[in-house]
């Protein structure tokens, strides 16, 4: 500013105030329109991981420096591309985290491809935990919910989560790669026609191949392929495994759509048209398996006066397996040992190993064996999670099988 412009300006200052009244004119507010927010490029993920590179140094950096740096991003950008257009080609389902967000999406790593997600390629489930933030959101920062600072509130509730996507698009120029969550396979179901039906249930206790499609609360549907003798083709067939099919323990697994299990066929209903499968059942019950295992039946064989050969069977327990020197006896064995006594005919109840189950029961579970032992002792089997602890019972002739049934049926409601 010149010397004479500032004399000017204090001498404006100095003069005494008009008597006029002074006139305010009221202005619109400004209101600062937000530019819409665009997926970032492969340079933009650069920056959120690497905040200190959007510093501005105070020295300029060497031409060779810079030179080397952008040849660097341009290979990232060129493998995270590629391995992209693997995905892309493959049409492979990948758990993707969530690591960034912006009001429009979230930005993800999946298997060492960085990746946006807009919105509206949420899953629903998605979507309504993002709506549900944002209107809380809304009621602390104000304003409606089609605000960039309100909707990148609530996209931050997906900060960390798991998402399974494929890639629905690749622009290889600016290194952005698009995922979606709303994955459809490309071989649909086929419709459950009586054909098909009766062609499924010739297939009952086989297994197969199973694909989550959806998780809900009473079980996974899942399809899985068959041959369709009508048309002579492949097609693909939905079914339902029931929350009780999923697993043998009570602690179920985490399934998501996309995964892959195999799953054995056990009922398919014509007239409602459903077909039920179960994951559980490809295995062998860990219950069986635990006693099966631990309890070696060893048989042994001799020769009677007549030469004939006689087979004898005997039971032989592994002691380094009986956990009940370390833990003592199952407290629900012990509750079923003592209303065992108190019935008139039950002679003698000793409580015998305790073992541990591969898998975990829910409740309390109460078995009684089939067979008895030679000298008339019944084995009973008392399970809670995954402890198992056998009893045996030496009755008279006034307790017959049925009554016992019953006395263990009633203590076992009780639990």
């Amino acid at each position: 500013m010149e010397i004479s412009e500032v004399v000017d300006h204090a001498h404006v200052l100095m003069q005494e105030p008009s008597s006029e009244p002074i006139v305010v004119e009221e202005k619109e507010p400004i209101v600062e329109q937000e530019e819409p927010v665009e997926p970032p490029t492969y340079d933009a993920f650069d920056t959120l991981l690497n905040p200190e590179a959007a510093q501005v140094a105070e020295e300029p950096e060497p031409l060779e420096s810079k030179t080397k740096e952008s040849d660097a991003k341009q290979m990232k950008k060129q493998a995270n591309v590629s391995r992209a257009k693997v995905f892309e080609r493959e049409q492979r389902i990948v758990e993707a985290t969530v690591w960034q967000v912006n009001a429009s999406g979230v930005l993800v790593q999946a298997k060492g491809v960085t990746g946006f997600v807009p919105f509206n390629q949420l899953s629903k489930e998605h979507k309504f935990k993002v709506s549900d933030a944002q209107k809380q959101a809304q009621r602390v920062i104000g304003g409606s919910t089609e605000d960039a600072k309100v909707r990148k509130a609530g996209m931050h509730v997906l900060t960390g989560s798991v998402l399974h996507v494929a890639v629905m698009s690749v622009d290889e120029e600016a290194g952005r790669v698009i995922f979606t969550e709303r994955v459809k396979r490309q071989n649909q179901t086929a419709p459950l026609t009586e054909s098909i039906l009766k062609q499924v249930s010739q297939q009952v206790g086989n297994i197969v191949d199973a694909h989550v499609r959806n998780v809900r609360d009473f079980g996974v549907f899942v399809d899985f392929a068959i041959h369709d003798q009508v048309s002579n083709s492949q097609v693909s067939v939905l079914g339902l495994v029931y929350t009780t099919e999923v697993s043998w323990d009570a602690e179920r697994p985490r399934l998501s759509p996309g995964d892959t299990l195999k799953a054995k066929v056990i009922h398919v209903d014509i007239p409602k048209k459903h077909i039920f499968l179960s994951f559980k059942r490809t295995t062998p019950n860990p219950l069986l398996e635990t006693l099966d295992s631990l309890l070696d039946t060893t048989t042994t064989t001799t020769q009677n006066a007549h030469g004939l050969t006689e087979e004898e069977s005997r039971t032989t327990f592994d002691a380094s397996s009986d956990m009940r020197p370390l833990l003592g006896d199952l407290e629900d064995a012990v509750k079923l040992k003592s209303l065992l006594e108190t019935v008139q005919g039950v002679q003698n109840v000793t409580l015998g190993p305790r073992l541990q189950s591969r898998a975990s029961s829910q409740n309390v579970e109460i078995y009684l064996a089939k067979a008895e032992e030679s000298n008339g002792t019944k084995k009973v089997i008392v399970r809670r999670g995954y402890d198992v602890q056998e009893m045996a019972i030496q009755s008279s002739g006034l307790v017959s099988r049925q009554d016992l049934i019953d006395i263990i049926s009633q203590q076992q409601h009780k639990y």
